[in-house]
Order: C-alpha cells, then sequence, then structure tokens
C-alpha cells in the first residue's frame, strides 16, 4: 500500500476511534471526486466499515446516483433541491433504488417553493400523498 494510502488509512482510523466519525462524503458535484480515487476511498470505508456519502450533481443526475450505488454509498446527498418540481426529480430519479437521504431544507428553500409549506415533513408529506 501507498505511504499516501496508509496515512489516509490512519487517519480515519483515529477520528473513528473518536466515535464521532459518522460519514465519508465525496462529490461527483463541480470539480468533484475521480472515479480512481472513489473506488480506493469506497473500499476503505467499506473495510473499516464506515458509511460512504456521496454527492450527486443535481436532482436528475441519474448516472451519479447509479455510480453513487456501485461504489457503495449509504447516503446520497442531493444539492440544488429549490422547488417541488426538484424534489419530485429527485424521488423519480431515485425511485428504483433504497436509500435516500432527504436535502436538508432551510426556511428559505422552504419559503421559495411556488407553493409554500410550513415544515419540511409538509414537503415530504405533499410527496407521497
Amino acid at each position: 500500500m501507498r505511504e499516501d494510502l496508509r496515512n489516509l488509512e490512519s487517519i480515519i482510523l483515529a477520528l473513528k476511534d473518536t466515535g464521532r466519525l459518522f460519514a465519508i462524503k465525496a462529490e461527483f458535484e463541480a470539480e468533484g471526486t475521480r472515479i480512481e480515487e472513489l473506488i480506493i476511498l469506497s473500499e476503505l470505508c467499506c473495510n473499516k466499515n464506515i458509511d460512504l456519502t456521496l454527492k450527486v450533481g443535481g436532482p436528475s443526475a441519474q448516472r451519479d446516483f447509479y455510480e453513487a450505488f456501485q461504489l457503495g454509498a449509504k447516503n446520497i446527498l442531493i444539492p440544488m433541491v429549490e422547488s417541488e418540481y426538484s424534489l419530485l426529480s429527485s424521488f423519480e430519479t431515485y425511485s428504483k433504488t433504497e436509500v435516500l437521504t432527504v436535502p436538508d431544507l432551510n426556511n428559505s428553500t422552504i419559503d421559495s417553493f411556488d407553493k409554500p409549506f410550513s415544515t419540511k415533513a409538509a414537503v415530504i408529506d405533499s410527496i407521497f400523498k
């Protein structure tokens, strides 16, 4: 194993030992992470029993969703969910998978919907009616 990978592994294990490491996050969005780097990170997370969270390019980034699951991601972070339409698009893109991390919606996001919602739960409830 290369020295830099051994260093990365020891840092991750030290973080895990603190009890404060919940997952490792990588992303396809923006410059993102190269697939080779994700494979290494995925193997490391799998071997050390650490969840991998991948941030996709957006609500309709279907290929990102598929690759995230091929790499063993336990969570998917979906950015740019700023409307009811984009939230529905996220669910549609994701409909054939089992795990979903619903984006954290803040009040300004909720207020920006065409049809205002009072809480995050109201947003989710509107999807499943």
